[in-house]
C-alpha cells in the first residue's frame, strides 16, 4: 500500500479532532451515506460511512484501475456478443469490432459505458466473474475490506457492495495512476480508429470537473436501487475527497459538502467562488 493510501487509512480509522457533528453541520442531506476527508485523510464530515451499499457506476473507478494495472494500453480487444449486449449505458460497441484498452478505459470512466467494462473484463480475465474477483482482491489490498464486487459495471447485484470509506480509498489509489488521472481530467474525447470500429465521442458525466471552484476528479453512478452516487477529489493545493451514496440531490449535496470542507478548520483550502474552468479534450486516433 502506498504512503498516501496508508495515511488515508490511518485518517479513516482515527477519530479526527476536527470532525464536525454530522447533524449540526448539514441537516437536510438526502444521501444514505456521505464522507468528506481532508488531504491527510482526516474526517471533516461523516454519515454512515461504514454502511455497505450498492455503488452503481462508481464501481468503474476500480474497473478502470484494475484494467490499467493488468493490460497494456495498446492491447487490442475484440468485442464479444455479451459485451455488445450490455445495457443500459453504453457506447454501442458491436460484436467483432476491435478497440484498444485505452479507448475502452476512456469510454468506461467518462461515458460510464457498461459495454466497454464487460469488454475489458473479458479481455483481461476471460470472463466478467473472474474479473470481479480481481476487483475484490485489489480493493482489499488497498484496505477497502468492506467491499465485494460481482461485476465490472455496478449494475444491481446482491453481492455487489461497498462503503463510502472504501470508495475514498479506491479513488485515492486510482488517482495515483497517471493514466487514470489523465482520463479523469478529460471533459470529452473522440475515439477514432477507421476500419476497426465506428467513431465515438464520449463526454464526462462528472459535472464537478468544470462546475466547481476547483476541478473535482471522480465518477458518478446511478441505479434505482443505489440512487445517485459520487466519489471525487479536488485538484487543488490541499485536496479534499468527497463521497455520497444514495443521494436524491447529488450535485447540490456534493457542492455543499465540498463547501463545508473548504470552510472547516480541518482543511486549509481557500473557499472558491464557484467559477467555471476547463478540463481537457482528447482525440484518440490511430
Amino acid at each position: 500500500m502506498g504512503r498516501f493510501s496508508t495515511g488515508l487509512m490511518v485518517g479513516l480509522l482515527a477519530a479526527s479532532a476536527f470532525a464536525l457533528p454530522a447533524e449540526a453541520a448539514i441537516t437536510k442531506l438526502s444521501a444514505r451515506s456521505a464522507l468528506v476527508l481532508d488531504e491527510a485523510g482526516r474526517v471533516v464530515f461523516e454519515r454512515h460511512a461504514d454502511a455497505k451499499l450498492p455503488p452503481a457506476s462508481t464501481t468503474k473507478v476500480l474497473t478502470v484501475l484494475v484494467a490499467l494495472e493488468n493490460a497494456n494500453l495498446d492491447d487490442i480487444v475484440t468485442i464479444s456478443r455479451k459485451a455488445a449486449a450490455a445495457e443500459p449505458s453504453k457506447i454501442g460497441v458491436k460484436p467483432g469490432e476491435t478497440y484498444t484498452v485505452r479507448e475502452l478505459c476512456y469510454a468506461a470512466l467518462m461515458k460510464s459505458a457498461n459495454d466497454a467494462c464487460v469488454a475489458l473484463a473479458e479481455h483481461i480475465a476471460g470472463s466478467e466473474s473472474r474479473f470481479a474477483e480481481l476487483m475484490t482482491r485489489k480493493a482489499r489490498s488497498l484496505g477497502a475490506v468492506d467491499s465485494h464486487f460481482a461485476n465490472s459495471n455496478g449494475l444491481p447485484c446482491p453481492n455487489h457492495y461497498t462503503t463510502a470509506k472504501d470508495l475514498a480509498l479506491i479513488l485515492n489509489a486510482a488517482l495515483q495512476n497517471p493514466m487514470f488521472a489523465k482520463i479523469a481530467t478529460t471533459t470529452d474525447a473522440s475515439l477514432l480508429w477507421p476500419g476497426h470500429h465506428a467513431p465515438h465521442r464520449v463526454k464526462t458525466h462528472n459535472k464537478l470537473l468544470t462546475q466547481y471552484a476547483y476541478p473535482v476528479l471522480g465518477k458518478t453512478g446511478y441505479t434505482l436501487a443505489a440512487r445517485h452516487c459520487y466519489v471525487g477529489k479536488t485538484q487543488s493545493e490541499h485536496p479534499v475527497t468527497v463521497v455520497l451514496m444514495g443521494s436524491r440531490r447529488l450535485w447540490p449535496e456534493a457542492k455543499e459538502l465540498l463547501d463545508l470542507a473548504t470552510k472547516s478548520p480541518a482543511t486549509r483550502i481557500e473557499a472558491g467562488g464557484g467559477r467555471s474552468h476547463g478540463g481537457q479534450s482528447a482525440a484518440l486516433t490511430y
